[in-house]
């Protein structure tokens, strides 16, 4: 496992500005699926399981937790996310609020806050990212191994860290989500990331914001990116 961390330390080092920062996360996770697949790691079946809302993975870390049924409440309306974006090709759809943009980069879909001015993700540092990787071999990978794999290379760089890991659903389907934490340019930046796949993809749902934001979007961050769908 340690020869992993030299390429997210690489990502880390050459990052500028809030969008690269999120963007570890597909890097990280293409790295660990062909490395740690290649070595047998990771194997388990887990393609029937993590398409059943009822149906929760019975092999964990004993670092993983249950997330609580009662999640910090919202208000009694919550965020209006009037919009909804859909992706064909990458096969997912996301809702936020009007004043949220959607921005496709590649495999990357980042929902951006547009408060104070902010005309591109870059320009932002408020956003929930997915990020989106196909794999032939998902059947072979156990979701949860997968998920402490791409923590620890996360969180590889001294300017991270990382909670402990907990079980969750996102759309009924298998997920796994921690919270992150990341100083970045004097600036911290806080989060949390999701993790689910299908038959042939690995998504990662990553809401992050500047601390100085969180408390006032948080209740947003987190409507968005559990109103995530795959198709």
């Amino acid at each position: 496992i340690d020869t992993l961390k030299q390429p997210a330390q690489s990502h880390f080092a050459f990052r500028r500005g809030f969008t690269p920062v999120v963007l570890i996360i597909p890097a990280v996770i293409v790295i660990i699926i062909i490395i740690l697949v290649a070595t047998g790691a990771l194997k388990g079946n887990f393609s029937i399981s993590r398409n059943k809302a009822e149906s929760q993975p019975q092999e964990e870390s004993a670092s993983v937790q249950t997330e609580s049924e009662s999640q910090t409440s919202q208000t009694a309306k919550g965020p209006d996310l009037s919009e909804t974006y859909t992706n064909e090709n990458l096969n997912f759809q996301i809702s936020h609020p009007q004043d949220w943009k959607p921005e496709q980069q590649g495999t990357n879909t980042s929902i951006y806050y547009t408060g104070e001015g902010a005309t591109s993700s870059a320009g932002s540092k408020v956003a929930v990212v997915v990020t989106v990787e196909a794999m032939d071999n998902l059947n072979l990978i156990k979701l949860s191994g997968l998920v402490e794999e791409l923590k620890k290379q996360v969180v590889a760089s001294p300017n991270s860290t990382a909670s402990e890991t907990r079980t969750t659903t996102l759309d009924g389907k298998e997920a796994y989500a921690f919270d992150l934490g990341i100083t970045e340019g004097g600036e911290q930046f806080k989060g949390t990331v999701y993790v689910t796949a299908d038959d042939k993809r690995v998504y990662t749902v990553t809401s992050l914001s500047e601390e100085s934001k969180k408390a006032k979007l948080e209740s947003t961050l987190d409507a968005i990116a559990k109103s995530f769908k795959i198709l």
